[in-house]
């Protein structure tokens, strides 16, 4: 997939914008505080570059940590993501746990700026999947990310026929299956739906609990129990109390005290 970019490229343009981070949930803030970030993007070479990010760098949204942490390049003539992965290490939340924000070159720029936001995170994250496909062995016939259609995509994400739960979150739906259906078979409307694996019922601590993705809402204990939605694989939720860490076989919770 580099060497069909770096090719497709070699002819381009080159110039550097200055990437501006969205505001974290306010939940995140308040309970795990301000997030380091790890930032991935496409550079002007066709290859993933990646920067790490400490909070005392960021402020006002911007990254501000001199002239090679504030502006990025990209191929000119392509459609090129960059994600930026919140975490804490010193919660013990590595990067990768919660949702990224994210931008697609030159979609999302602004007068110089690439305006990171938590929607376009999902565009970000669905051209590296899709980028994934298009380097996997066998790849010949799929549909690299830089052809697809991101315009028509935005525009059929806030449309009528996508359903509520993915509309108002779109973690929710399964973007590794669905990147693998669209590099395939191109696009079908029936791809893009929740994904729904049932909940867990787990014994917690009293209080409300907030998950991985900027978009979730808040759920309070009853009884002693939480309800919560799985995935496919591991959910992180935390709290004033600790972090929660469950599958479909098995749940932990952690103390921040511990």
């Amino acid at each position: 997939m580099l060497l069909i970019l770096q090719a497709a490229c070699s002819f381009s343009v080159y110039d550097e914008y200055k990437a501006v981070l969205p505001e974290p949930p306010l939940s995140w803030l308040e309970i795990l505080g301000e997030p380091h970030w790890r930032l991935e993007w496409v550079s002007r070479e066709g290859t993933w570059k990646t920067r790490e990010i400490a909070p005392a760098s960021c402020g006002a949204g911007s990254l501000k940590a001199g002239p090679s942490f504030e502006r990025i390049s990209f191929p000119q003539e392509w459609t090129a993501p960059v994600l930026a992965w919140p975490y804490w290490p010193e919660k013990k939340i590595p990067a990768g746990l919660a949702r990224p924000a994210g931008a697609l070159f030159p979609w999302d720029v602004r007068t110089g700026r690439l305006e990171l936001s938590w929607r376009a995170g999902v565009d970000a994250y669905l051209w590296q999947r899709l980028a994934a496909e298009a380097a996997a062995p066998g790849a010949p016939g799929t549909r690299p990310p830089w052809y697809f259609d991101w315009q028509r995509f935005r525009e059929f994400m806030q449309g009528d026929t996508v359903q509520d739960a993915v509309k108002k979150d779109p973690w929710t739906a399964d973007w590794k299956t669905i990147a693998r259906k669209l590099a395939a078979s191109g696009f079908n409307k029936n791809y893009f739906a929740p994904l729904n694996s049932g909940t867990a019922t787990i014994r917690g601590p009293d209080t409300l609990w907030y998950g991985m993705s900027p978009f979730c809402g808040e759920v309070k204990t009853q009884d002693g129990f939480l309800s919560l939605p799985l995935g496919n694989g591991d959910e992180t939720w935390f709290s004033t109390a600790g972090i929660l860490r469950f599958s479909q076989e098995t749940s932990l919770f952690i103390s921040w005290e511990d």
